[in-house]
């Protein structure tokens, strides 16, 4: 599945379940840094990798919080 959001030039390649992100993919930014990995309810979530323009990259396992 391919995502483009035309209002900042993203793209997102990967799993889409109803409409939304979940599973695995690779989001690109518009600056050309990119988030590679899971998915959950359209955000990042689980083991992932998010590389910077500049060629270094971050490594961690990504949760979303939510505060009540």
């Amino acid at each position: 599945m391919f995502w483009d959001n035309t209002m900042n030039f993203s793209r997102y390649y990967g799993d889409v379940v109803d409409g939304k992100r979940e599973g695995n993919g690779t989001f690109i930014f518009e600056d050309g840094s990119f988030y590679a990995g899971t998915w959950k309810n359209n955000n990042p979530y689980g083991l992932g990798l998010f590389f910077y323009t500049d060629g270094k990259y971050d490594a961690g396992i990504y949760a979303v919080l939510f505060f009540v």
